[in-house]
């Protein structure tokens, strides 16, 4: 890995200049306006950023797994790789997260509201808040600073935290079925299966292999290759739309937890 990298510093240089550069220009332009297309434009330098960084990691391990040499050829097969799974594996896991979360939120209020039904039925809310006025006199008689900081700060952690800590557990599970414990989606998408989800080269998962699969399948419905290119490209912009949605979903989402 240390000869790889240092082989190759000006590459990895030269990408990483490009990842700030992307961030550097969003944020600007994120603070020059809220117009509909800063905010496209915002979200496609994030992407591009995302996926330059993405396609350096495959490009190490072309080098690892393949001993390919860095070059532009090596750069594409990364691309490639990379765009089957922003475009492919990402809105599937996206999608499973925001589902999940909903899931979550829904059982929480579900929980929430028996908890303040009984409270109400048993008409026990003098006896709660008397318990509270006595643990909070017991916590400041008995309990340092530190250790209060310490409840405090769990306490933080679980309720800003527990719902989207299992909609991520929840999710990669998910995605963890359909795309590896099982053939079937990858099959119906790419024509073939590859547990490894593109990690060791050579491989199918490949954002052309999509494309050649899909051109396949409407070339044998359709008995037209012009058609079949129109349909296939229109199922790829569909597929592209879903991604990139899914993308902005997930920014706008940690953009508004970091706001808290």
């Amino acid at each position: 890995m240390t000869t790889f990298i240092t082989d190759n510093l000006y590459f990895y240089l030269a990408l990483l200049a490009g990842i700030i550069l992307c961030l550097y220009l969003s944020k600007k332009i994120a603070k020059s306006g809220s117009s509909y297309f800063i905010t496209v434009a915002n979200k496609l330098l994030l992407f591009t950023a995302l996926t330059l960084a993405i396609t350096g990691v495959f490009s190490w391990r072309l080098n690892q797994s393949a001993s390919l040499n860095l070059n532009l050829d090596t750069w594409l097969i990364s691309l490639d790789i990379t765009l089957a799974h922003l475009l492919f594996t990402l809105p599937v896991a996206m999608v499973s997260y925001s589902l999940f979360t909903r899931v979550f939120q829904w059982i929480w209020q579900v929980i929430s509201g028996i908890y303040e039904f009984l409270i109400s039925a048993l008409k026990i809310e003098k006896d709660l808040e008397k318990l509270g006025d006595e643990i909070g006199k017991l916590l400041a008689k008995s309990v340092n600073t530190f250790f209060s900081f310490v409840i405090l700060i769990i306490w933080a952690i679980f309720y800003d935290f527990t719902i989207p800590a299992l909609s991520i557990f929840a999710a990669y599970w998910t995605s963890q079925l359909l795309f590896v414990d099982t053939t079937d989606l990858q099959t119906f998408v790419i024509g073939a299966f590859d547990n490894l989800l593109g990690w060791n080269y050579p491989t199918i998962y490949k954002f052309t292999s999509i494309v050649e699969h899909w051109q396949m399948i409407f070339q044998v419905l359709v008995g037209k290759k012009e058609v079949a290119t129109i349909l296939s490209f229109l199922g790829l912009v569909g597929s592209g739309i879903l991604g990139f949605a899914a993308l902005i979903d997930a920014i706008e989402k940690i953009g508004k937890h970091g706001r808290k």
